[in-house]
């Protein structure tokens, strides 16, 4: 039988700036019936780059509202490595190219804690015998689930140098989700006095677009630690794919890599 969860009294907000040092994959065809171009290889639009990555996150009890915003800006210039077609731009074989990309996404989860094994006994031995002054246990658990809504928006512009053509595309995927996940916080006070908490957090969804064809996935991974009452610092790793179609262009895209910042707790 599944523990109950029990209050954990007032609510309290967290608020983490990290730094998301992602890469950006994909491929592109514009229009939809040519060839497929890849952000990478055609247009060298995959260096590692510095994303700013926020959440705010409201809990109460075993409910969790949870609110995520990234954006990203890369250019770059290359020679193409073979002819292809991005647009109206038709590129041959070693022409010059310039590129830039630009893709911001939001999210909103609402997370429900359904699984909480040490909420209805703190204490590592049964009923009402722990001995006055008993710690709670060292670990707390959470298996938790979520429905929310993300919005990821991509646009990239090419111009060929050598033939001075352009194009630009512009695509988006709005999509509700449902994922699940499992969080541990580890008490740390009792053996090292100036540490506070670890929390280890993995979390994963997936969602079909509102519009045919679109769809979105992700992963996360966190740990943090507490290094004052009300200060973490934090790292992890982000994975977000998304599949979009629009204007007669469609897509298939993805920023990954690792993350670190600071969490404020109030």
């Amino acid at each position: 039988m599944l523990a109950p969860v029990e209050s954990t009294g007032a609510p309290h907000f967290d608020f983490a700036a990290r730094a998301w040092f992602a890469r950006l994959n994909g491929t592109i065809n514009a229009p939809s019936s040519a060839a497929a171009v890849t952000i990478e290889d055609d247009f060298d639009l995959d260096d590692s780059q510095v994303v700013p990555l926020l959440t705010a996150t409201a809990r109460w009890d075993a409910l969790a509202l949870v609110v995520n915003g990234f954006w990203s800006s890369i250019d770059g210039s290359t020679s193409a490595p073979a002819a292809g077609q991005f647009g109206s731009v038709a590129f041959g074989a070693g022409d010059a190219l310039s590129s830039s990309a630009d893709a911001w996404g939001v999210a909103g989860d609402v997370v429900i804690t359904f699984y909480r094994p040490y909420a209805a006994d703190r204490h590592p031995w049964t009923g009402d015998d722990a001995p006055a002054g008993a710690q709670p246990p060292f670990a707390d658990l959470r298996f938790n689930g979520l429905v929310g809504g993300h919005a990821v928006s991509y646009e990239q512009s090419v111009t060929d140098l050598t033939t001075t053509a352009s194009d630009s595309i512009d695509l988006s995927v709005i999509t509700p989700v449902i994922g699940g996940g499992i969080e541990l916080d580890l008490d740390l006070r009792r053996n090292v006095d100036w540490l506070g908490h670890l929390r280890i957090a993995a979390t994963a969804g997936w969602g079909p677009g509102v519009e045919a064809g679109d769809s979105l996935w992700f992963v996360r991974a966190d740990l943090s630690l507490d290094v004052l009452h009300n200060l973490a610092i934090t790292g992890g790793y982000r994975l977000l794919n998304w599949d979009a179609a629009g204007n007669g262009d469609s897509m298939s895209g993805s920023l990954q890599g690792l993350v670190a910042g600071l969490e404020l707790r109030f």
